[in-house]
C-alpha cells in the first residue's frame, strides 16, 4: 500500500488539530530463493589461481563470455597456462592449448560477431592480436602487426556491421574497424584531439557508437559520439584544469545514454547522474554527492524494468524520471555495488559489496527490495582478504558463473543455481506516532487495537489481522497483517487493505485509512476503494472486537 496516503488522526483533545499519528506500509512482492553456489571445479589444483586477482575495473574483466549458449572463459590449470576453456555437461574443459606449454595464449576481451566468438590472444608467432572460435577451432583473424609484435587488445565492440576495437602499441592506442575479413584504422575516432581512448568500453546506442576519452587537463575527460563517418565531442565531464583521475561508465535505459559527470571546481565538486536522448544537448538527472576518484556511476545495469548503478560507495536506482538512494551498510545494501549481473532465472541482481572493509567483498542477490548474502566465499579471518573479490558474473542456462577466491582453492570458476519461489505477498503496518507537539498525546504510551481487512472484488470485508499493541511516541510497531504464498492461496489481480486503529482504553478512534494492492483496471480500483472506505466507516470497537479474525 502506498505511504503517501493520508491517515487523519482523530485527537479528543480540546484545541488540538489533527495530526498524522499512523500510517500504512507498502506491500512487498517477493519470491523465497533456493539453490547453492559451489566452486565448479579446482581448475589448478591445490591453492593456486585458475584466475587472476581482479581490482577495480572487474566488470570490465572481459574474461568469460556466452557463445551460442555455451560459457566460454579464460583459465590456467597449472600446466598450459591461460588459455580458453568452456562449460559441457557441467564441466569445465579446455577448448585448445592454442600456445603449448607452461606460457598460454591468455585470451580476453571477447565478442560474438558474424557467429563466431572473437577475443584477443598472444602467441609467439603474433604477438597479441585477433583470434576468433567459430565452435570447432581457433584461427588468426587478423594480423595487424605481421611478425610477433602484436599490440594490447581491449573494449570489442560490434557496430554497424563491423567489430570495432582499440589496440595500443608503442605508436600509442588507436581504433581500428574489422570486416570479419580485414582490420582498417579508423582515423575518425584515433586522430580525435590528443589523448587516450578511457577505460570504459565502447556502448553502441542510438545508431552511433559512444565513449570516454581522456584529454589534456584543460578538457580532462569526454564523452564522444561516432556515427560510422565522423566523430562529435557530445559533452566535457569535468571541469576545467581539474587533475584528478576519475572513472566514468556508459549505461542505455529507457532511450537515453546515462553517465556520470564531475562539476564544480576542484575539492569541492560533485558527482552527478546525467542522459542523454541522441539529439540535443544531455540533462542532468541528479545531483549524487562529493566527488573523487572512482566515485562516478558505474555498472549501469538493468533490472526488473528500473536502471541500477553504484557511485560514491552506495547503490541507485532510477526509473528515468526519480532517483532513489537505496543507501548502503548496516540495515541495507554493502558498500560500493559493484559487478552488477542479472539473476533472471531467480529474478535476482548479482552484486558484490562489503560491510566491513573493501578487502571483505562477497557476492549478495537483491530482489528490488532487500539484499541477502548469497555465499560467504572467502572466511572472515582469512589472510591477507576476508573477502572472495568476485567479477562480474554471466549466466548460462539457468545458471550463474563468476571468478572467486577462497581460502583452500585459490581463485576459481564459481557456479550459482537457483530455483525461483512461488510468489510471496507481505503487507505490513506500520504504527508510529509522530506528533511534535506533545499536548497532543492524550494517555501517554496507550495500548491501541489495530484492526485490519482484506477487500476483495465483489466479495464481503474480511478481518484479517487484529493485534493489541502499546503506542511509543519514539518507536514504530510493525505488525504484518497479511502474508500470502500465491502458489497455495491465489490473490486476486488488485485487492484493498483497510486499517482501523482504536484506543483501547477509551474505544476512540485514532486512525483510519485503506489502498488499493496490484494493477486492477480502474473501475476495479475505484470499486475496491468504496468498498475498503465503506467498511471502516460505521465500525466501533465493540463491534471489531466481537468479530472473527479469519487469516487469509
Amino acid at each position: 500500500m502506498r505511504t503517501s496516503i493520508a491517515l487523519l488522526v482523530l485527537v479528543l483533545l480540546q484545541a488540538a488539530a489533527p495530526a498524522e499519528a499512523y500510517w500504512i506500509r507498502d506491500c512487498r512482492y517477493h519470491r523465497n530463493f533456493t539453490g547453492q553456489t559451489s566452486m565448479l571445479a579446482d581448475i589448478n589444483p591445490g591453492s593456486a589461481d585458475a584466475a587472476e586477482m581482479i581490482f577495480g575495473f572487474a566488470h570490465r574483466n572481459g574474461r568469460m563470455a556466452i557463445y551460442n549458449g555455451v560459457l566460454y572463459f579464460q583459465a590456467n590449470n597449472g600446466q598450459a597456462g591461460s588459455e580458453l576453456w568452456r562449460v559441457q555437461s557441467g564441466s569445465p574443459a579446455m577448448v585448445s592449448d592454442l600456445v603449448p606449454g607452461a606460457d598460454g595464449s591468455t585470451p580476453h576481451s571477447f565478442a560474438v560477431f558474424q557467429n563466431k566468438l572473437y577475443f584477443a590472444a598472444t602467441t609467439p608467432a603474433t604477438g597479441e592480436e585477433l583470434f576468433r572460435f567459430d565452435g570447432t577451432a581457433i584461427a588468426l583473424a587478423s594480423d595487424i602487426t605481421a611478425g610477433a609484435e602484436g599490440g594490447e587488445i581491449t573494449a570489442l565492440a560490434v557496430y554497424n556491421g563491423a567489430l570495432y576495437f582499440t589496440r595500443t602499441t608503442n605508436a600509442g592506442q588507436k581504433v581500428w574497424r574489422f570486416d570479419g575479413t580485414n582490420a582498417q584504422l579508423v582515423n575518425a575516432i584515433s586522430n580525435v584531439e590528443d589523448g587516450d581512448l578511457y577505460e570504459s568500453p565502447f556502448v553502441v546506442f542510438n545508431g552511433k557508437l559512444y565513449w570516454v576519452k581522456r584529454g589534456g587537463l584543460a578538457d580532462h575527460f569526454q564523452l564522444w559520439a561516432y556515427d560510422g563517418s565522423s566523430a562529435v565531442k557530445i559533452k566535457t565531464l569535468t571541469e576545467p584544469n581539474d587533475i584528478v583521475e576519475y572513472s566514468f561508465d556508459l549505461g542505455v535505459y529507457q532511450g537515453s545514454l546515462y553517465f556520470g559527470v564531475v562539476a564544480g571546481p576542484s575539492l569541492s565538486n560533485k558527482d552527478e547522474l546525467w542522459k542523454y536522448s541522441g539529439t540535443g544537448v544531455p540533462s542532468k538527472v541528479a545531483t549524487l554527492g562529493n566527488a573523487a576518484s572512482f566515485t562516478q556511476p558505474d555498472n549501469f545495469t538493468v533490472f526488473k524494468n528500473k536502471l541500477y548503478f553504484g557511485a560514491n560507495g552506495k547503490f541507485y536506482r532510477t526509473d528515468g524520471t526519480t532517483l532513489t538512494d537505496l543507501g548502503a551498510g548496516p540495515g541495507g545494501p554493502p558498500y560500493a555495488a559493484e559487478q552488477m549481473s542479472p539473476f533472471s532465472s531467480v529474478d535476482r541482481l548479482f552484486f558484490t559489496g562489503f560491510y566491513d572493509t573493501w578487502t571483505s567483498r562477497e557476492p549478495y542477490l537483491f530482489d528490488g527490495t532487500q539484499t541477502a548474502l548469497l555465499r560467504d566465499i572467502m572466511p572472515n579471518d582469512a589472510d591477507p582478504y576476508a573477502g572472495s573479490f568476485p567479477t562480474t558474473a554471466v549466466m548460462a542456462g539457468d545458471d550463474l558463473y563468476f571468478y572467486a577466491a577462497d581460502q583452500t582453492h585459490g581463485r576459481e570458476l564459481w557456479r550459482a543455481t537457483g530455483e525461483q519461489g512461488p510468489l510471496i505477498v507481505d503487507c505490513d503496518i506500520v504504527v508510529a506516532p509522530i506528533w511534535v507537539d506533545k499536548r497532543l498525546w492524550v494517555i501517554r504510551d496507550p495500548e491501541v487495537v489495530v484492526s485490519t481487512w482484506i477487500v476483495a472484488p465483489e466479495a464481503r470485508p474480511r478481518l484479517i489481522s487484529r493485534e493489541v499493541v502499546r503506542a511509543a511516541r519514539t518507536k514504530e510497531i510493525r505488525l504484518r497483517v497479511l502474508s500470502v504464498d500465491t502458489r497455495r492461496q491465489p490473490l486476486p489481480e488488485g485487492f484493498a487493505l483497510a486499517t482501523l486503529v482504536f484506543n483501547r482504553a477509551t474505544g476512540a478512534i485514532l486512525d483510519r485509512g485503506f489502498d488499493v494492492v496490484g494493477s486492477p483496471s480502474a473501475r476495479v480500483r475505484q470499486a475496491l476503494r468504496q468498498a475498503a472506505a465503506a467498511a471502516v466507516a460505521n465500525r466501533t470497537l465493540k463491534d471489531v472486537t466481537a468479530e472473527t479474525v479469519s487469516k487469509y
